[in-house]
């Protein structure tokens, strides 16, 4: 039973064997791939070559094969269904060897043929790169370009002619060449080319790009000037054969070197736009023109030059003084210098009165408030030679009056001030100025020819500074003598309107009587002021000498205190210390106190609120208040506006007064205000230097 079992199993094997095994044995042994023959190269360039062979019949394909010089193997390349192949990326000047072999495929296996019978071949060499001419002579040319990898040699073709004809000149190993025995003055076209030498058989490359270039023309001779103006110069030189046309220079001092100024094609020309009384320095060169590029030969000898000197102008007067007059004009460059004449009213005749090296000149010794003329021309020295241009245009001015004398307040109403001053003579007649707070200077209020003026639509108590000039006036034009010595005056007060001041140490000892004499009403004095990092209370050094002198001298007093208060205790301690100070030296007539905050952003009060400020603020001004005095509150018109809620504060503390301070001529804040700060530069007889001005309205 067995041995027939295994029978069975024998049985079915050798029929699987001959069903399967041995007929596809047999196609395996039928299956052939014919041998690529024909293979040859098509064109060969720098980078890639591009081959083709014969067709094989009945194949799928094609496998190129690359022989690899390092490993001495080949490799395969590429695969294609075409009979031809391009071979890129390959190196410039190198030798490769290449084989192709035909493959099918049969139940997805490849079957290959034999390999076809190698070829050899070499990439060309690569376009030769920026060439460019470094330097040129009459007879040489120069040539330099970028190496080309691989490369044996360089070939170099010359034209030199418009049929573009060129002509082999000859082959350098490195990627430099001098041209030489060429002719003077000629245009040349240059190309080259690489090649590669294996063997006998030369490879080469492209043409490089063609440079136009020429040699440089001899040396112009005989350059001279043939005409000379004040702006211009006429040059003439000889002919330079077959030069394109001419360049000229002109040498500049300053810069120690030649500089270029014009061109043309003509053998002579005439330069212009240049500037008058000036030494010129000139040579020329002729040029030949290749493509966009000028070939310049050598220099021609120099030649030296002047323009002539010309009329001045802007001729002027830059100050006039008592006795002197400057006069200044516009510079001529390289101008030697300049003679100044003035006219002499007895010989009718304008005669010299010096000689300046500069565009100014100073005369002296002239006769105050009167009339004078002038004019000036400038020279150009040259070997000894004064070159003298025209006379300037005449400027006609006048030394300045004698200043002002006297000047005093006579007369003072509320709106008024009549002011007068010692006669001057020569004078045509005097302006008044009234010092402005805005624009923080004098401006003139009015002209006259009398000796006294009132000056009228003033501010009631309210101090004015006022000063006086005399002038003369001369050919339409008024000439204004210094400033007299200014004096300030107070328009008279009423019951009502009061004239104050306000002080600290800063005004140092104070004449309190002289004060009282020029008129001062009211006096608002420093008591003290907190630390500004401690807010610890400081009494002001001046505070005890000034209210009490202030007081016998008859002035009304107030005190103010400088706040660096945090917060609305450290403001309650304030105020008390400044009860507690007036008590402590007996001041009994001293009515007002104020709260001055200005440091909103400064040390220990920077990160307080704006909000708590005014809180701080109605404190102070509240334990005032309920101390028996009058509150007031002090601030700039911007912090009155935007910072300070300052209806809140008036109606939340009772019979509180408002400081405004702006340094203008007419206040604009929209509030209400009781007092007005109008200016920080007043001045006051009795006090040293600038102090504040004050108009109360209580």
């Amino acid at each position: 039973m067995k041995k027939t079992i295994h029978s069975k199993i024998l049985l079915i094997i050798i029929a699987l064997f001959f069903i399967v095994i041995l007929p596809n044995y047999a196609n395996a042994a039928k299956v052939s791939v014919g041998k690529v023959k024909g293979l040859k190269v098509n064109k060969i360039s720098s980078d890639y070559v591009k081959i083709s062979w014969n067709r094989v019949s009945n194949v799928k394909g094609y496998k190129v094969y690359l022989y690899d010089y390092s490993s001495n193997k080949y490799k395969y390349y590429k695969t294609t269904t075409s009979k031809s192949m391009t071979v890129k990326n390959l190196k410039t000047a190198s030798k490769y060897k290449v084989r192709v072999r035909a493959y099918k495929t049969v139940k997805n296996k490849k079957y290959h043929g034999s390999y076809s019978t190698s070829i050899k071949v070499t990439t060309k060499p690569g376009q030769v790169k920026k060439l460019k001419s470094p330097t040129q002579t009459t007879s040489t040319i120069n040539l330099t370009w970028s190496k080309v990898s691989g490369a044996t040699r360089y070939r170099v073709y010359i034209c030199d002619n418009n049929n573009n004809k060129y002509k082999y000149y000859g082959n350098s190993k490195t990627n430099s060449i001098t041209l030489k025995n060429l002719k003077a003055t000629q245009r040349y076209k240059i190309k080259v080319r690489a090649y590669k030498l294996v063997g006998n058989t030369k490879y080469y490359g492209s043409y490089s790009s063609v440079l136009e270039v020429a040699t440089r023309p001899t040396q112009v001779k005989n350059l001279k000037c043939t005409a000379q103006s004040e702006k211009d110069l006429k040059l003439s030189w000889n002919r330079v054969s077959k030069a394109s046309g001419y360049r000229i220079y002109i040498y500049n001092e300053s810069k120690k070197a030649y500089e270029y100024k014009t061109t043309t094609t003509s053998t002579t020309i005439k330069i212009t736009n240049l500037k008058q009384a000036k030494k010129y320095q000139i040579r020329v060169r002729a040029y030949k023109k290749a493509g966009s590029v000028k070939y310049c030969g050598s220099y021609s000898s120099p030649i030296l030059v002047a323009t002539k000197p010309t009329k001045i102008s802007g001729l002027k007067v830059s100050s006039n003084l008592i006795t002197s007059i400057k006069l200044t004009w516009n510079k001529i460059s390289g101008a030697t210098g300049y003679k100044i004449y003035m006219y002499n009213s007895k010989t009718k005749n304008y005669e010299y009165c010096g000689k300046s090296y500069t565009n100014s000149f100073n005369v002296t010794n002239l006769s105050y408030g009167t009339e004078y003329k002038f004019k000036v021309r400038a020279y150009k020295t040259i070997n000894g030679i004064q070159y003298k241009g025209s006379y300037s245009d005449i400027v006609t001015t006048a030394t300045k009056p004698n200043k002002v004398t006297g000047l005093k307040s006579t007369k003072q109403t509320t709106n008024s001030i009549t002011v007068q001053w010692n006669k001057t003579s020569k004078v045509t007649g005097y302006a008044v100025y009234v010092y402005s707070q805005y624009s923080q200077s004098f401006e003139q209020y009015k002209k006259t020819t009398g000796t006294s003026m009132t000056i009228t639509g003033l501010d009631t108590a309210k101090f004015y500074k006022i000063c006086v000039k005399s002038y003369i006036t001369v050919a339409g034009k008024n000439y204004y003598s210094d400033r007299s010595s200014a004096i300030s005056q107070k328009t008279k007060s009423t019951s009502k309107i009061k004239a104050g001041i306000d002080v600290s140490k800063w005004q140092g000892n104070i004449n309190w009587k002289s004060v009282k004499n020029a008129g001062v009403e009211f006096a608002m004095i420093r008591i003290g002021y907190s630390g500004e990092d401690s807010g610890k209370q400081y009494e002001d050094p001046y505070f005890e000498d000034n209210i009490k002198e202030a007081q016998d001298a008859g002035i009304e007093v107030g005190v103010y205190f400088f706040s660096y208060a945090k917060n609305e205790n450290e403001a309650k301690t304030e105020a008390k210390w400044v009860i507690n100070t007036l008590k402590k030296y007996n001041i009994k007539n001293c009515k007002y106190i104020a709260y001055d905050f200005e440091s909103w952003n400064k040390n220990r009060v920077k990160n307080v609120s704006v909000s708590q400020i005014n809180k701080n603020t109605i404190a102070f001004l509240n334990y005032v208040k309920n101390s028996g005095y009058t509150p007031i509150l002090y601030g700039n018109k911007n912090d009155l506006t935007n910072r300070f809620d300052t209806d809140k504060i008036v109606s939340s503390v009772s019979g509180c007064k408002v400081w405004l301070a702006q340094y203008n001529d007419n206040e604009t804040y929209s509030g209400n205000y009781n007092m007005w700060q109008y200016s920080s530069t007043g001045s006051v007889s009795g006090i040293s230097g600038n102090v504040d001005l004050n108009v109360i309205y209580f």
